[in-house]
């Protein structure tokens, strides 16, 4: 399966340039930005460019000023591939291939490559579950490579990586034991990991970043629970239960009082 870019993902591009779309639902991942005067109809006559991309997914494109980073997968899973295109011209600027021994099984709603990307203008990180967590600098140049131990479930991974005060933050839900994970972005450490509860079939929720009151905190859902954390030090300090029970929503603040999650249309439900 080729993919092609679509061309709301071409406009939105190629205009935002006043705020980076640097990983998944933007960067308060909350779906909002401060771009002026983005287009909100377009049709054949305002695609910019095509392009074919190695593999296929379900990744977001993630932007940060003049590139796209974007993943794929091979058909079996033994590949993943990072692409990194000009928003210009949608060249390829560079890509790599990772190796993936023992593919994990897969919902058929899902990819080998649904987490996106994620970017703070130094590096690029792409999490492929089993694949392992990886870093590139922004020319490409591997920085390095991380095996979270993550077999997952029957429906595959979806979870997204963020970047939080040079922290990747990776939330490794899985059947069995789960766990959220900071690591140090320069080196490749890990920094700090939060267990979590053990789920039927796991999560696929990326973890939001909240500020309220002076307090850093950050916010996934798993299968069972709506779970806050606080990035430093690493701290569960309750949860909410939802439904559905398969949490795939990532957590928003739409007000200083209030939490909402919205469904994440890349990954699977049941």
């Amino acid at each position: 399966m080729i993919r092609s870019l679509l061309p709301a993902l071409i406009l939105l591009a190629t205009t935002l340039h006043a705020e980076n779309w640097n990983q998944f639902r933007g960067p308060r991942l909350d779906g909002t930005v401060t771009a002026p005067e983005l287009p909100t109809q377009w049709d054949a006559s305002k695609v910019l460019w095509k392009a074919k991309l190695k593999g296929s997914g379900q990744s977001s494109p993630a932007q940060w000023e003049d590139q796209l980073f974007l993943t794929g997968g091979s058909a079996d899973g033994k590949e993943r591939y990072v692409m990194c295109l000009s928003s210009k011209d949608g060249s390829t600027q560079w890509e790599d291939t990772i190796a993936c021994a023992a593919p994990e099984a897969i919902h058929n709603m899902n990819s080998y490559a649904t987490p996106s990307c994620a970017t703070d203008g130094k590096i690029v990180v792409a999490y492929f579950g089993p694949g392992g967590l990886h870093a590139w600098d922004l020319a490409g140049k591997k920085l390095w490579s991380l095996d979270l131990g993550m077999g997952g479930g029957t429906w595959g991974f979806a979870a997204s990586p963020v970047i939080i005060e040079g922290k990747v933050i990776q939330n490794c839900d899985s059947e069995g034991p789960s766990r959220l994970v900071a690591v140090d972005a320069a080196t490749g450490k890990i920094a700090w990991e939060t267990p979590r509860e053990t789920k039927p079939k796991g999560g696929w929720s990326t973890p939001t970043l909240i500020e309220y009151e002076d307090a850093v905190n950050s916010f996934s859902t798993e299968s069972s629970e709506s779970r806050p954390t606080i990035p430093r030090p690493a701290k569960s300090f309750g949860s909410v239960k939802p439904r559905p029970d398969a949490a795939s929503p990532c957590p928003f603040m739409p007000t200083a009082n209030s939490m909402s999650s919205v469904a994440n249309p890349a990954t699977p439900t049941p």
